[in-house]
Parts: C-alpha cells; structure tokens; sequence
C-alpha cells in the first residue's frame, strides 16, 4: 500500500524547489515549467528556410504547371511514365533495358518536374540502338503537339528534342537534331504506337 505522506512530501518538495536560489552558480530555481522551456526554445523553420526543389530558372521549364507536377506540358505524369516505361521493355544486344524504372523515375524528376539537382541519365544502348530510343521521343512528341502542349504549338519541336540532349548524356546538342529529328523507321515503325488512339487514351481517366 502507497504511504500516505508521500503526496504530502512532493508537494513540500515543488515547493521548495520552487523558491531555492543557487546563488553561487547564478540559477534561479523559482519556476520551473519544462513544457514552457521546450515551446520557448524551439522555433519552428521559417518559410523561406525550407528546403525547396532546386530548379533551373534559364530552361524555360515551371512557366506552365500541368498535371501531378507536370512542368514541362499539359500531360498527366502518370501517363508521361507510362508511356517512358516502355524504354524498360526493349533490351540492347547484351539482354539489358534501355532504361529501369529507377532511371525513368529520375528522368521525369529532372525533365518533367525540373529538378536540375537529378543528374544527367545514361542509356544501357549501344550503336545503332539509338535510332529506336530517337523514335520513341519523336512519337511522344508527336502525341504531345497534338494534345497535350498549350498553343501555339510552332517551334515546340526543339523543346522536345531537349528532351533528349538537356537530360540524357548519350545524346548531342540541339543543333545537330534541328533538321534530324524524325522517324528513323518511318514504315515500319517498332514501337506499334498509335498516336491518335494514344492521345484519347491520355485524355481520358487515368484509371
């Protein structure tokens, strides 16, 4: 059974601890309040403390916010993976993905959310390999010109052939894919993409 004067007894003792001074050492015992000490010693971060995604302000990127975070075009980014996860479904000559899906991830993090801090992205490709991955961003171009990118759509093309140079370290510059940047299987193409049944594909419910 508890003593009953041990209520009695931290009471007297609050009390006392309460008024002690410690003069020597220069502490103050009159009121002690823990939760008072915490909440006054603790600040929360300031808003322009936080951490904030590091975007590159001279891309041209974050002028036009699209879907999930989308700022590149209008085009919701769970499509934008869907449809870049099927460079995880073609393999170069040595039986590797052109891409993981780690590395799709990373690739719509720096060019879609503009996230310049991700860096560049590496192709498992080899020569003569490139030409598919080329066709499959121009196809992505051309579903995108025609349905999810604002107007006036004249001189996008470059836009998304930076897709490919200002992202992945496989590809040239700009310039050498200003007059390149088409079809390289055109006939017979090998991704088996219809455009037009793509983009009403997009433009419907995500699930």
């Amino acid at each position: 059974m508890p003593d009953r004067k041990t209520p009695f007894l931290i009471t007297a003792l609050k009390d006392v601890i309460r008024r002690i001074q410690i003069k020597d050492s220069r502490i103050t015992f009159l009121e002690f309040n823990p939760a008072k000490v915490i909440s006054e010693n603790i600040e929360e971060p300031k808003l322009d403390e936080q951490v904030k995604p590091k975007v590159n302000k001279e891309s041209g990127y974050g002028k036009t916010l699209g879907h999930n975070g989308n700022h590149f075009n209008n085009l919701d980014l769970y499509h934008v993976k869907d449809f870049f996860l099927l460079l995880t479904t073609r393999y170069n000559k040595y039986g590797q993905p052109f891409l993981t899906e780690v590395q799709v991830d990373k690739f719509i993090e720096r060019a879609f959310k503009d996230n310049r801090s991700i860096p560049k992205v590496r192709f498992n490709a080899q020569d003569g390999e490139y030409a598919l991955i080329q066709d499959l961003f121009f196809i992505f171009y051309e579903i995108c010109i025609n349905g999810f990118e604002s107007r006036p759509t004249r001189g996008k093309r470059e836009k998304y052939i930076k897709l490919l140079t200002d992202n992945f370290e496989d590809f040239g510059t700009e310039s050498s894919f200003k007059g390149n940047f088409r079809l390289k299987y055109a006939g017979s193409e090998p991704w088996l993409i219809d455009v037009n049944s793509t983009i009403k594909k997009y433009s419907g419910n995500r699930h």
